[in-house]
């Protein structure tokens, strides 16, 4: 079994999406950061139903490292509540689940 995780986070533009993965990858919480642009949100917030565009930020890290990466964004985030969870990996390859352990954590 796996001890990597994919931290799922939206983000109100690519350039929030882009600061929070070059800080969470250069202080080690996480190995990578992918950003998918373009997403649309349909929600309820304070009793309206908003819709807006978000990029979507996943970053791979260790299971382990969940709890840092959720206090990192949450103190990094321009979000009230930003949304931000992780998904556990069971499987993958094996030298790709190295190397993101290798990529985080302590040095």
């Amino acid at each position: 079994m796996s001890s990597a995780a994919i931290m799922m986070i939206t983000c109100p533009s690519i350039a929030v999406a882009k600061k929070l993965a070059r800080s969470a990858v250069k202080s080690r919480l996480a190995a990578c950061g992918n950003i998918i642009p373009g997403m649309t949100s349909i929600y309820e917030w304070k009793g309206e139903i908003c819709e807006e565009e978000e990029a979507y930020l996943l970053l791979k890290t260790q299971k382990s490292m969940s709890e840092a990466v959720i206090k990192f964004v949450k103190e990094n985030h321009p979000y009230d509540v930003p949304c931000i969870v992780s998904v556990p990996l069971d499987s993958g390859n094996p030298e790709f689940l190295k190397w993101v352990k290798d990529q985080t954590g302590e040095k």
